[in-house]
């Protein structure tokens, strides 16, 4: 089998070790490996040279984690700057992909994005091993999506998610139980290392407790905390000890506040500072206790290589670590952030070297059989095998269509994207006459009218004149329910969400469409718009969106000059977002079989149903909604000019918009209509200029230039160059 290993960093840490070790185990077994490196030039490098049979190819990391919670102004930029990591690194990564004839993706850290988005647009299994703690322990590990939303996604982007502990797959959950299968606990590998303590052959006579701390240095270490507890058993008398750092700190800022510290403290004299050691066995030699105060280990790899050496660990009770260490029996523990504790049991174990010894045997008993690379090689491999049946290649993955089969040729490849462009054009002004009809047609009555006039003329020209015949009345009912939950949702929101937020606010958060229509074809395998995507395709949706996400950041800060928005109106138009992205994805499968119109028609009679049954629950006062009556009085009062713009609603919003989305949808994928509402927020700003007196300003302009790049890498008008 071919295997491809995502790695985001090459430096000698605990997620580079483990998947060294695996790689050297994997040697043994009939597995093609090619490691995709993020960086050249590193430790890690120097280690593959010991191993010709793993490949190795160099390509640019997609990262979308952050060290810190950033303000919204700099987390649009970085946003931004996701967007154009994808547009311009995926390509080369995929190339690589193809080159080596990858038939599984395995990231190495979720840190990283383009192996799952590779393995999506590949059309192959992907693994993501988790090693981080994330959601929501760590504080310096901050995923640029959000949390949940990273936490939603990294299962639906994988079809196995390795765990390193049973802490890190518990951040996951609750998932449904389709998912939840997908998390699997596989302990990190840690090699059996050649580790000489000369100075332990008589531990009873040691007049120093050698202390160890072994990583990297940085607030979310926790660092500081043995400092302060070393202070405190200093100041107790107790002096028989010395502490060895080997690791680095995470910044100069970190480095000179722990030396300052150290000096305040009266330290200096007491740590050998030995910077970043490889391999650690030099480190261990050395040690007779070592000491890990991080709050936020997901497993705590250097706990089981000191065990393994026989160095007994003090480390925090959180985490992976209580998964390797029982209090008192194989190791001590202590309350993250309890200095008082921490001080307690570093008095405990310098004057007593009984204690040490005894502990030190225990701890390298109970880990000399577990964590081996063997074993966590054989659980890989079954994974691998299980994802990947036998004799399975793929080749067909691989395939690159001729480029008259994906984009067609004249007036058929045309005339989908003229409906699209009337459409969006139309639907961008949505927004002003909705506001313009408000004052004399409210919110109700205006989206129930909006459903009733078109749905009944729609009906009786289909039934009356067009006449298609359906297979099954289950497919008649099928239509109607789409209609009566997409169609009828969407019209009802998209109208009370313009009443309560800004008309460019409006058509900023409609512009979501794509994202979401993409996101539910992802998560459907089947979908065929999802699994036959090319890289343009999503590239240009994340361009786009970035669009409209730098657009919504200078409105939501009031650099726009437009009105505050209100969570109500955003709210509703976010579902009505969701709504269409649904009703665009379900609704293609019909298209296949039957007439635009016709099913638009039935689309459209089943929100008439539901508008009717709406009214008459409101008419019987079960309900707060216009009843029969008062949505017939509701029409008296409007003037030839309102009745010009409940027109405008009803039939080129309405009737022609949906006639031409679904002409298109049937000629070309979802994710390519739903392309076409970029448009719209670029039309709303325009119509709002010249009606409303909206000010345009630059940062609008910046983004419409990023929504019609994405748009036309979407459509294929501006293809991503391939050697080829």
């Amino acid at each position: 089998m071919s295997v491809a290993f995502i790695c985001h960093d090459g430096q000698l840490y605990g997620a580079q070790k483990s998947l060294l070790e695996l790689l050297q185990a994997l040697k043994d077994y009939p597995v093609d490996a090619c490691l995709c490196l993020a960086r050249t030039q590193t430790p890690l490098i120097n280690e593959l040279e010991q191993m010709p049979h793993v490949q190795v190819a160099y390509h640019q990391r997609v990262p979308w984690f952050q060290h810190d919670k950033l303000p919204w102004p700099q987390r649009a930029i970085r946003l931004l700057s996701l967007a154009g990591n994808v547009l311009f690194r995926l390509p080369k990564l995929l190339e690589i992909l193809r080159r080596h004839q990858t038939q599984l993706i395995h990231t190495n850290s979720v840190v990283s994005l383009e192996g799952a988005l590779a393995a999506r647009l590949l059309n192959i299994p992907h693994v993501w091993h988790c090693r981080e703690l994330f959601i929501p322990q760590n504080p310096k590990l901050v995923p640029l999506l959000g949390k949940r939303f990273t936490r939603w996604l990294i299962p639906r982007l994988s079809d196995r998610v390795v765990c390193i502990s049973e802490a890190v797959r518990q951040q996951f959950l609750p998932l449904p139980p389709h998912l939840a299968k997908k998390l699997v606990v596989i302990d990190n590998p840690v090699a059996l290392m050649d580790v000489q303590n000369s100075h332990k052959k008589n531990p009873y006579t040691s007049e120093i407790c050698r202390l160890g701390y072994v990583g990297r240095m940085s607030s979310g270490k926790r660092f500081l905390d043995l400092l302060e507890a070393l202070a405190i058993v200093l100041n107790a008398g107790q002096t028989r000890w010395k502490l060895t750092v080997a690791g680095t700190f995470a910044d100069a800022a970190y480095e000179a506040l722990i030396k300052a510290r150290v000096a305040e403290l009266g330290l200096d004299d007491y740590i050998d500072w030995l910077g970043f050691v490889y391999p650690s066995a030099r480190v261990f030699e050395q040690l007779d206790v070592l000491v890990l105060t991080s709050a936020n280990e997901a497993f705590g790899r250097v706990l089981v290589e000191a065990m393994r050496a026989a160095v007994p660990c003090i480390a925090t009770n959180s985490g992976g670590v209580v998964e390797v260490i029982s209090h008192d029996e194989t190791g001590w523990l202590y309350q993250s952030g309890d200095v008082a504790q921490l001080a307690a049991l570093l008095q405990t174990v310098i004057s007593s070297p009984q204690v040490r010894a005894h502990m030190a045997s225990r701890a390298k008993a109970l880990v000399d059989n577990r964590f081996l690379p063997t074993q966590h090689a054989e659980s890989v491999l079954a994974l691998y095998q299980a994802l990947l049946p036998s004799g399975s290649r793929a080749a067909h993955r691989f395939h690159k269509p001729h480029r008259s089969q994906v984009r067609g040729s004249g007036w058929s490849a045309v005339l989908p994207h003229l409906a699209l462009l009337t459409v969006a054009l139309t639907f961008g002004a949505f927004p002003m006459v909705v506001k313009l009809l408000l004052p004399a047609l409210p919110e109700w009555p205006l989206g129930m009218w909006r459903l009733i006039l078109p749905g009944l003329l729609m009906i009786a020209i289909e039934r009356l004149w067009i006449k298609t015949p359906i297979a099954r009345w289950q497919e008649s009912a099928q239509m109607m329910g789409l209609g009566m939950v997409g169609m009828f949702f969407v019209q009802l929101a998209s109208v009370f969400g313009v009443k309560y937020t800004s008309t460019f606010h409006a058509s900023l958060l409609m512009a979501t469409i794509p994202l979401f229509t993409l996101a539910l074809g992802f998560i459907q395998k089947n979908q065929g718009d999802a699994s036959k995507a090319i890289p343009q395709k999503v590239l240009g949706m994340v361009l786009g969106f970035s669009g409209v996400v730098l657009m919504l950041s200078g409105s939501a800060s009031g650099k726009n000059g437009l009105p505050e928005t209100f969570l109500l109106g955003d709210f509703l138009l976010m579902l009505n977002a969701i709504a269409f992205a649904w009703f665009l994805i379900q609704n293609k499968p019909f298209l296949k079989k039957y007439p635009p119109f016709t099913v638009t028609a039935y689309c459209y009679a089943g929100a008439v149903l539901a508008t009717v049954m709406l009214s008459l629950g409101g008419s019987l006062n079960l309900w707060p909604v216009p009843g029969v009556f008062e949505l017939m009085q509701s029409l008296k009062t409007l003037s030839w000019v309102d009745w010009g713009w409940l027109m405008y609603l009803v039939f080129p919003a309405s009737i022609m918009n949906y006639t031409l989305t679904n002409y298109a949808l049937k000629r070309t994928s979802a994710d390519v209509v739903s392309a076409y509402v970029f448009v719209q927020p670029v039309v709303a700003a325009v119509l709002g200029f010249l009606v409303l007196q909206e000010p345009i300003t630059a940062l609008m302009m910046t983004s419409g230039v990023m929504v019609g790049m994405g748009l036309m890498l979407v459509c294929g008008l501006w293809p991503l160059k391939r050697n080829d």
